[in-house]
């Protein structure tokens, strides 16, 4: 079996994003959870937005986004007023 013939085997969740479900064969994994990954104003927050709001709106699947965030300092090492 070809690249292409498991790939298409690989049951897929359209996003409803016409570019990305072209690219990838039908969009993400479904049943999988995906890792959107990147540096800050790659498009992460939109694309995710997107997926929620064309899942929802086109084939009534509901949704979860989560968002997290990492500090770029220790919380001990805050600047207290003198």
């Amino acid at each position: 079996m070809d690249q292409a013939a498991r790939t298409l085997a690989l049951p897929k969740c359209p996003t409803g994003i016409a570019g990305f479900d072209a690219i990838t064969l039908g969009g993400l994994p479904r049943g999988r959870p995906s890792l959107v990954c990147g540096r800050a104003g790659c498009g992460k927050t939109l694309f995710a937005m997107t997926f929620l709001v064309q899942g929802a709106t086109e084939f009534g699947e509901p949704g979860v986004f989560m968002r997290t965030w990492r500090r770029t300092s220790p919380p001990w090492a805050t600047t207290w007023p003198r």
